[in-house]
């Protein structure tokens, strides 16, 4: 760890990538609609406020010049800016305010381990030790401690894992970027002619690369599997002297990216076959008959209901008593 402030963007990162820590000591919350989400748990938003806190201390500590920072990245704070505003029209202005400054923490977290002397040690220091627990972890909880690491799926009663997680997704999450770290970090000290990596490190790093198929097997998320697929080969082609070459073609490739995404929305069979691939049907476990009614929903389509505020109150409450599932957030309900 580069310096003792590195602490506060790590513990973040572990609570995000595992569970809130009101589950750990017992007061958490249990959802049984969706107003349960208005109030949340106190012990979470007083450890978040904590972070953000001493996270915002840390900065106007080491000086950061924020004129040039928003200047610098003016679209991304144009969009956090609009994110907040919109809590004004929110019917929940409160619960929207305060989702939002969550998030703003993201961004404090960020700018703590770009601020370091050496940025990229930082991000190194935090994610190995964020990889090193995390992924052991999981291990442990889904072979030994089921009640930690196992849970019923609801609707089908069938056996799904989560890990240190809530949930599958979220471990296939977790897994991805701690492979995806595993990779880039081995690729660094490979081309890094400064550094030897000594050879315990290597077994090490195999071991843990091990546990991560495993656990991406286990957590049966296509969107992870994938998502680590590109990124490793993406961070394999990076090191390629014909990539490096070809970066100045990165329009046009992106472009020919799209054409390829349209034809195959375009064409049902090619989607169909897509889709079946990756394990899914081509309703997506009926995702999209929900999208056909949520594309009715009168609200105004520039402005939104506010940040984060869709899935709440007696517009959410409709949707969670006709469905199978609890459409809750992006990943199960927005378009």
């Amino acid at each position: 760890m580069t310096s003792g402030a590195l602490w506060i963007p790590l513990v973040w990162i572990l609570i995000i990538a595992s569970r809130p820590v009101s589950f750990w000591i017992g007061g958490g919350i249990l959802i049984d609609k969706p107003d349960d989400y208005v109030d949340g748990s106190p012990v979470d938003r007083n450890v978040f406020f904590l972070l953000i806190a001493t996270g915002l201390v840390v900065l106007f500590r080491r000086g950061v010049n924020w004129s040039d920072l928003i200047g610098n990245n003016r679209c991304l704070f144009a969009f956090f800016f609009f994110c907040g505003i919109s809590a004004i029209w929110s019917d929940y202005p409160f619960v929207s305010f305060k989702r939002w400054i969550k998030d703003l923490g993201n961004v404090v977290m960020i700018l703590v381990i770009l601020t370091e002397k050496d940025p990229v040690q930082a991000f190194r220091a935090v994610f190995a030790r964020y990889t090193y627990l995390v992924v052991p972890l999981s291990v442990l909880f889904i072979k030994y401690y089921p009640e930690l690491g196992r849970y019923e799926v609801r609707w089908t009663w069938d056996t799904a894992y989560g890990g240190v997680t809530s949930d599958k997704n979220a471990l296939g999450c977790v897994v991805f970027i701690a492979g995806l770290y595993l990779v880039w970090d081995y690729l660094g000290m490979r081309s890094a002619k400064e550094r030897r990596m000594d050879r315990a490190e290597i077994p090490s790093r195999a071991i843990l690369m091990l546990m991560v198929v495993w656990l991406i097997a286990k957590a049966a998320s296509s969107t992870s599997l994938i998502c680590l697929i590109l990124g490793v080969g993406i961070l394999g082609l990076t090191r390629l002297p014909l990539a490096k070459r070809g970066v100045r073609y990165l329009g046009t490739y992106s472009l020919a990216t799209v054409i390829c995404v349209v034809v195959l929305y375009a064409v049902p069979g090619v989607l169909e076959l897509t889709v079946s691939m990756l394990g899914k049907n081509i309703t997506l476990t009926g995702r999209t008959d929900l999208w056909g009614e949520l594309l009715k929903e009168p609200i105004n389509p520039l402005l939104g209901t506010g940040y984060q505020s869709f899935w709440l109150g007696p517009r959410a409450e409709r949707y969670w008593e006709k469905w199978y599932f609890r459409p809750n957030q992006a990943h199960n309900g927005y378009l």
